[in-house]
């Protein structure tokens, strides 16, 4: 499963997200468990090919296999919905995020903060950066910029 997880991520790295999905199909045929890091590496390969529809597929088709969403799952998709400027998208996946309990990181909440920027919603912006002040979230120059 970890050299299956590793050619996901080469090919999300690659930009070749069809790829990706290819193995990740190939994969769960043989395997219909598969992890949240191979899960999240077929994510992640579909929000570099601006696939954000696919990559939401792949996270709400997570529990139907038995696998639970990490952080991971919840940042990739999180990125691949604000990719695609679906802030709302991105913003529900947060919410479910924090009732999971996963724990909020820099680089979730920058992408949640980016679609809202993206979207004009300077509001919810703003929210989320006093959010990450309330969890003592690391900000950086992508939070602030």
């Amino acid at each position: 499963e970890i050299a299956c997880s590793a050619a996901i991520s080469a090919c999300g790295k690659d930009c070749v997200w069809e790829r990706a999905l290819l193995l990740f199909s190939t994969a769960s045929q043989r395997k219909p468990e598969l992890d949240t890091i191979t899960h999240s590496a077929a994510i992640t390969a579909c929000e570099k090919g601006g696939e954000w529809e696919k990559a939401l597929q792949l996270f709400s088709a997570m529990p139907l296999g038995k696998v639970q969403p990490g952080v991971f799952a919840f940042s990739a998709t999180i990125s691949a919905c604000a990719t695609g400027y679906e802030w709302t998208k991105a913003l529900h996946l947060l919410a479910l995020m924090m009732q999971s309990k996963e724990e909020l990181n820099t680089a979730t909440l920058n992408a949640a903060i980016g679609s809202c920027d993206r979207a004009g919603s300077w509001k919810e912006a703003l929210q989320l950066l006093s959010l990450m002040v309330q969890t003592e979230v690391e900000t950086n120059t992508s939070t602030l910029s």
